[in-house]
């Protein structure tokens, strides 16, 4: 579905991203590994359009997108929940999920159905509608930062950091969120500080370091790999 070849990005003359090639598959959940720095974040960047690589491509089932604008690539069906929610604090939660259905795919379904589906999802924001984004607790800004992002009926959806900061029942619950949202055929590529967790969710992993990736495997194998317990799992 996802194919980066030989991605290249900078900021200014510092080079970030050196040759990074990956694919993410119609329906896999694909996760990104890597310390602080690995260039995670870069990368769902310039897949979302918002930097843009100096050499390489990004090809969304054949086509590609790295020159598009980043509303381009929503309306195509990707669609990012970037880290740290980027919430406007004052718009109350309703306004937020109206927000993100304005740049959805053609072929999106109602906004009425897409509204049911998010408060099936997350039925706390069905209660909120009318409370500003800013004074929800931090699971629940999490919770409203993915329902924004499924008002915009994505095919591909790329989470960055999205259990970050978050209390074990919060991460539980959203685990579950993502999981629904996979049954529901749509295809996920993640970045996620708990390791286990990323593994445990994902068919495959990539492991990133200072902007190269240095190792790919299905989840499993890359979960019981030596050297990712003694960098990522302390083991």
């Amino acid at each position: 579905m996802l194919e980066i070849t030989d991605l290249h990005v900078r900021y200014g003359r510092k080079a970030v991203l050196h040759g990074v090639s990956l694919t993410v598959a119609k329906g896999e959940i694909v996760t990104l590994i890597g310390s602080n720095g690995a260039g995670k974040t870069t990368l769902l960047k310039t897949i979302s359009g918002l930097l843009q690589p100096a050499s390489g491509d990004i090809r969304l089932e054949g086509q590609s997108i790295a020159a598009q604008a980043p509303h381009k690539i929503i309306e195509s069906g990707i669609v990012h929940v970037p880290e740290g929610r980027l919430l406007f604090p004052d718009m109350s939660v309703r306004e937020h999920l109206d927000l993100g259905a304005i740049r959805a795919r053609p072929d999106a379904p109602p906004i009425a159905d897409r509204l049911n589906e998010v408060f099936e999802l997350f039925p706390i924001l069905a209660e909120r509608q009318a409370q500003k984004g800013g004074s929800l607790s931090g699971g629940q800004q999490q919770m409203l930062a993915f329902a924004r992002a499924m008002m915009a009926a994505p095919r591909f959806l790329m989470l960055d950091e999205p259990t970050l900061g978050l209390a074990p029942v919060m991460i539980d619950q959203l685990s579950d969120a993502i999981t629904k949202l996979h049954r529901s055929g749509i295809t996920l590529l993640i970045v996620e500080q708990r390791v286990d967790l990323a593994l445990a969710l994902a068919d495959r992993g990539y492991v990133m370091q200072t902007g190269s990736v240095v190792m790919t495997g299905d989840a499993k194998t890359l979960l019981a790999d030596p050297g990712i317990k003694a960098a990522f799992l302390g083991i």
